[in-house]
């Protein structure tokens, strides 16, 4: 009986390991790939993506690490298991001051919601 027991806990705790993976889930976690071409000027820290129904979104932290400051334009690419960009979506970020951190989020809603595997966040500061 114990077995039994210790069989049907491993299979419960399977089923919610897929569930939170994006199973049969409406919402689920997507992979973050972070581009960094500002040669440290600015830092991106907890980015997270993910699917709910329909919607795409991507959130996170911008920080400036230069010595002046800085407008920062980001643009989050959504591509498929293919690698084919399924949407596109950008936020800024003006008069960023030196040390000063601020949020970014990015949402768009698409019928292929459900293709998007990876989110790849990109930033350009000027």
């Amino acid at each position: 009986m114990a077995s039994l027991a210790r069989v049907t806990l491993a299979v419960a705790v399977a089923v919610t390991a897929l569930a939170a993976c994006g199973g049969d889930d409406a919402s689920a976690a997507i992979e973050v790939q972070i581009d960094d071409p500002t040669g440290g000027l600015v830092d991106v820290d907890g980015v997270e993506c993910r699917r709910e129904d329909d919607r795409i979104l991507a959130s996170g932290v911008v920080h400036n690490e230069g010595d002046t400051p800085h407008y920062v334009s980001i643009s989050v690419r959504f591509v498929d298991g293919e690698g084919v960009r399924v949407e596109l979506s950008s936020d800024s970020v003006s008069d960023l001051v030196t040390g000063e951190s601020a949020q970014l989020e990015v949402s768009v809603s698409t019928d292929r919601a459900d293709t998007v595997v990876r989110c790849d966040v990109a930033t350009d500061v000027s």
